[in-house]
């Protein structure tokens, strides 16, 4: 892999719909720009927005069930080992902060 000296390169990509294709866009430009992009890039991070419409907003308690984690992993990634991954990996575990109703009154965190 190709790296700067220094340099910890992570694409972070946020949003499905619209703005999905919006950093499905962006990506391909940057690419275009530079083919070595994603042979520079050490780690590939995004969210799964849908996953944390869910969130249990006791804070006492955690946010999403084992059960449910990992049944959202396993539909994304299949039976693929965190070993066998061709880049960094980033799991997020916890949130610091508290949640709160949104606009649509969906539990959502905040710092």
């Amino acid at each position: 892999m190709s790296t700067l000296p220094g340099h910890y390169t992570i694409l972070s990509f946020v949003g499905g719909g619209i703005r999905g294709l919006l950093s499905a866009t962006i990506l391909q430009r940057l690419y275009d720009a530079n083919k070595a992009l994603l042979d520079e890039t050490r780690m590939l991070a995004g969210d799964e927005l849908n996953f944390y419409n869910a969130m249990n907003p006791d804070p006492r308690t955690p946010a999403y069930s084992i059960d449910k984690v990992l049944g959202s992993q396993k539909a994304i990634h299949f039976d693929t080992k965190i070993a066998d991954a061709r880049k960094d990996v980033l799991l997020v575990s916890f949130n610091v902060g508290q949640v709160e109703p949104d606009r649509d009154n969906k539990m959502m965190p905040t710092p």
